[in-house]
């Protein structure tokens, strides 16, 4: 049992120095007293099956940290420039809609306008088309001679506008009571105004 303790032994102490040796690498390492990468890397790389771990290839951390800082900074670098691009495209694009815009409201300003100029011409037609129809109505309430006594001292246009405005059987009657020439001229003009 003896020969079994004494194995036990050894092995601890084997670990126990290995883990002080390490220690006192990884120590002066941290104190920079010297570079475990440059003295020991290359020994423990010619170590069959490990070697692989330490070989010179390997990027050491702090280089691999900058590195990938350097890596993320580009990348935020032109991921800001796509967004400044995209906020100058989305500008162009606010200006256009903002002056299609202001077209579209000048427009409408100018249609509203138009609309507005053409119901006062249609109130304005509506009211003398009223004032007609109202004078259309006295003269076919008068007697024929009376009517026709008044109208022979019209213009053309008036009386035409008048008997337009008149039932048919008012104004043949109106008409026989006129001149006969007049009557005529007058007839020419509703048949081809």
């Amino acid at each position: 049992m003896k020969s079994g303790k004494t194995i036990v032994t050894i092995i601890f102490l084997l670990f126990l120095l290995l883990g002080s040796v390490i220690g006192a690498i990884y120590t002066l390492d941290k104190m920079e007293v010297f570079d475990k990468e440059k003295a020991i890397y290359p020994k423990l790389a010619k170590i069959p099956g490990i070697g692989k771990a330490f070989s010179e290839k390997q990027v050491p951390y702090e280089v691999a940290k900058e590195e990938d800082l350097r890596n993320l900074k580009e990348a935020i670098e032109a991921k800001w420039e796509e967004l400044e691009k995209k906020e100058i495209k989305f500008k162009e694009k606010e200006e256009e809609f903002n002056k299609r815009e202001k077209e579209l409201l000048a427009k409408e300003d100018s249609l509203l306008k138009k609309r507005q100029a053409l119901e006062e011409r249609i109130a304005q037609y509506e009211q003398e088309e009223r004032k007609w129809a109202k004078l259309a109505i006295y003269y076919s309430n008068m007697s024929p001679d009376q009517a026709a006594a008044i109208l022979e001292n019209l213009d053309d246009q008036t009386i035409i506008e008048i008997f337009s405005r008149m039932k048919d059987s008012s104004v043949a009657v109106t008409m026989m009571k006129m001149d006969k020439e007049r009557a005529a001229e007058l007839s020419r003009k509703l048949v081809n105004p």
